[in-house]
């Protein structure tokens, strides 16, 4: 026969359950509590997978910030973390081209992008990402799994990526971004990396070429 619990010992039960619950979702409702919050100021996340727990650098936040607005076809964010200004801007934002510099072509080019049927789904970190950072710039380079539609159809991409930011007014904005995917054999004899790879070694990561 199951005892009855002592008089008094359910009501105490339910109310530190309800303190415990109030607290939980206090802390959940806390600014920073989700990736999201603490990534795009509010914006809803589309970064999959695993995040760094540490403090993370503002020029990092701001990259992963671009990211999350793009997902949103937000161009305004997008543009807001670009330095549109700056001269030396040399940007590849969009469209199959060699190097977009001017303000003005980069603005254009992000909203026809978003007239485009390619719509960016999710993304993740593969490798890294790595910060560089000295005074008011910064370097961060990963590898990245980026989800696509194009037309509605699944077009996944994979890319190593490298994001140059300096800091305008207390908002870390970029100044060059560039994406490459390596080539199966540059040079028509295979890779020239030979050996047996140290453990741990990310040379050796994902496919090579066939060796000769």
């Amino acid at each position: 026969m199951n005892k009855l619990p002592a008089s008094g010992a359910g009501p105490r039960k339910l109310r530190w359950s309800l303190r415990c619950w109030l607290v939980l979702g206090a802390a959940l409702a806390a600014p920073g509590a989700f990736a999201s919050d603490a990534v795009g100021s509010g914006m809803a996340s589309c970064q999959t997978g695993p995040r760094a727990t540490e403090p993370l650098h503002p020029a990092l936040v701001s990259t992963e910030r671009r990211l999350n607005a793009i997902c949103a076809r937000d161009v305004p964010t997008v543009l807001s973390l670009i330095d549109l200004e700056d001269p030396r801007v040399m940007g590849f934002p969009e469209g199959p081209r060699w190097v977009t510099n001017k303000g003005e072509t980069i603005r254009r080019g992000w909203n026809d992008y978003m007239d485009n049927p390619v719509a960016l789904k999710s993304w993740s970190w593969v490798q890294g990402p790595d910060v560089k950072a000295e005074g008011t710039m910064a370097l961060v380079a990963a590898v990245v799994n980026y989800e696509f539609e194009v037309n509605g159809r699944p077009n996944p991409l994979k890319m190593r990526m490298t994001w140059v930011l300096h800091e305008v007014d207390g908002v870390w904005k970029s100044i060059h971004e560039h994406g490459s995917q390596p080539l199966p054999d540059p040079y028509g004899f295979g890779d020239w990396l030979k050996g047996t790879p140290p453990e741990g070694d990310a040379a050796w990561a994902g496919e090579r070429p066939p060796q000769p």
